[in-house]
């Protein structure tokens, strides 16, 4: 293993890539120290403490151009909250990276950055993309793997990059919720040419936003209308045009419809309020698949007054709402109607005595 990393080291010199490793006490290597500049990025080592990454980070912001080190930049925004500093000074870069926490700052913008990891065995060297496969693949690593270094490349002149965190504490606090967002344009225009978005904090791990950047990125049909213009080879299709086509064929399968209301069949209404408004869906269960299908959707805002009234209010206002807007199809039901609230604390109503003048009208 000493003899591969070593070989590593050797490469990357020779490709004129910066290389940070850490404190890994081999004598053979000189781990603390920067090799050379590099075209492609900033290469630093598994092992080096995070601490030590804001401190690299802070380094070549000060030395670089602006525009060259918007990923750092964004990165930096994350390293000056993420915990605190006695756990920025024992956690390494690599143990957050592979860790694939879903709370992750860091792993959004990498990702999001084109971040690519470098692996080492006795099998020799790889480099694989910090991607939504390496964050949701189990076979993203190969038995006896090791990630050694991480290169977090330079930004592109028409790149910009954005970090958000969002969390009860500016410090020693877990993220609610945190991004990535990358977004590059065609040279001289505002078209968007590239964009990747990831999010911590909603899944088990670091989730790609796959449907907004496509839908912001172009057309799904684009390559099925590429066909028809003149001199288009109709008959071959190329492999992007047969993705597309696919690709709405599933999406025409599987969009909600609504479906026609049977009154012989269980009516379900599920409510729910928020700060602004209420909403409400009116479903039944499907007689051949057995699923849940809408057959109508209600909204509704509230008065300045209404959105005084408390959270258990709100939701009630939103089931009174509902069903006057579908009373014809729920009044005299053939059976009992299910309604769906995310407020336990209304299954009082049912049972309660007395009601305040509020609830009773």
């Amino acid at each position: 293993m000493e003899n591969i990393l070593v070989k590593q080291i050797d490469e990357a010199a020779t490709q004129r890539e910066v290389i940070i490793m850490g404190d890994f006490n081999y004598p053979e290597i000189d781990w603390g120290t920067e090799t050379c500049s590099s075209s492609k990025g900033l290469v630093i080592g598994a092992a080096v403490s995070l601490s030590q990454v804001k401190q690299i980070l802070l380094k070549k912001v000060s030395k670089l151009p602006q525009d060259k080190t918007k990923i750092f930049q964004a990165l930096l925004q994350q390293l000056s909250t993420l915990a605190g500093e006695q756990i920025r000074s024992m956690a390494s870069l690599g143990g957050h990276v592979i860790s694939k926490g879903a709370t992750s700052d860091l792993n959004p913008v990498l990702a999001a950055g084109g971040a690519m990891l470098n692996l080492v065995s006795k099998g020799g060297i790889r480099t694989i993309p910090l991607n939504e496969a390496f964050f949701t693949g189990s076979s993203a690593l190969k038995p006896g793997e090791v990630l050694i270094s991480v290169l977090i490349p330079y930004s592109p002149k028409e790149q910009f990059i954005s970090a958000f965190r969002q969390a009860q504490r500016e410090e020693n606090a877990f993220a609610i919720v945190n991004a990535g967002m990358q977004v590059q344009f065609k040279n001289g225009t505002d078209v968007i040419k590239q964009i990747a978005i990831y999010y911590g904090g909603i899944g088990p791990t670091t989730v790609p936003a796959k449907n907004t950047c496509q839908a912001l990125t172009g057309s799904i049909a684009k390559p099925l209308t590429d066909l028809t213009k003149k001199g288009a080879d109709v008959v071959n299709w190329s492999s992007a045009a047969v993705e597309a086509f696919q690709e709405l064929k599933r999406r025409f399968s599987s969009a909600p419809m609504l479906c026609q209301p049977d009154v012989s069949l269980p009516f379900q209404v599920e409510v729910d309020a928020s700060e602004i408004g209420a909403g409400a869906v009116l479903s039944q269960r499907d007689s051949d698949c057995s699923m849940m299908k809408p057959c109508a959707f209600f909204s509704r805002k509230f008065s300045p007054a209404e959105r005084n009234y408390d959270v258990g209010n709100q939701e009630l206002l939103a089931m009174k709402w509902a069903f006057e807007e579908w009373r014809h199809w729920l009044e005299g039901a053939k059976h009992r109607v299910v309604v769906l609230t995310d407020h336990k604390n209304l299954t009082y109503i049912e049972y309660a005595k007395r009601l305040n003048p509020r609830q009773a009208r």
